[in-house]
């Protein structure tokens, strides 16, 4: 539907909201281009937990560094999702699984978040982290995106606030997408 067409059908429907599901990994002109053309709800799931797996992935290599003597969250992960692979069977081909089900856009992984020993592998890094410190150098390599807020006091230099800020700014760019465009 073109863009006006949607607004002709939404003015004869009143109380009608159009709702575009799967908008995960859009750009926001992209996401903007959806609330310009009548969608008043747009959802967001995997890109979510995406950006939150990114964050605690970057945390763990950066641990690593710090700590190449522990388990890594990543091969707790992987053991786990091997061991139930329920969530991710029926979605990744066996040649390409051992990769997709840790990385993939459709972010499968996002079910072994609650796992009992999931959880402890995050505390456990999160832990780490508070011990040993989060260098700059380690943040301007594992977490770029991040870096900069971080020496500038915007993001607490802790574990937990670099992951939250990670998911926050993926919400951002929806945010920014549904503001009102301002006019010149």
């Amino acid at each position: 539907m073109s863009h006006s067409l949607n607004k002709l059908v939404l003015d004869e429907l009143p109380g009608i909201i159009f709702e575009a599901h799967s908008t995960d990994y859009q750009t926001v002109g992209n996401l903007r281009s959806l609330v310009e053309d009548g969608f008043s709800v747009l959802k967001v799931g995997p890109a979510l937990t995406f950006a939150l797996r990114e964050a605690l992935f970057s945390l763990d290599g950066l641990a690593s560094v710090l700590r190449p003597e522990r388990t890594s969250l990543v091969s707790v992960l992987n053991d786990i999702m091997r061991a139930n692979p329920s969530f991710w069977k029926d979605h990744y081909d066996s040649d390409r699984a051992d990769t997709l089900c840790l990385y993939s856009y459709s972010d499968r992984i996002r079910y072994y978040w609650t796992h009992p020993n999931v959880q402890r592998a995050v505390n456990s890094l999160l832990g780490d982290l508070e011990e040993t410190g989060l260098p700059d150098p380690l943040i301007s390599q594992f977490l770029p995106k991040l870096y900069e807020r971080v020496r500038t006091g915007e993001i607490p230099r802790e574990g937990k606030a670099l992951v939250l800020a990670a998911v926050e700014d993926v919400l951002d760019d929806y945010s920014v997408a549904c503001a009102p465009s301002k006019q010149a």
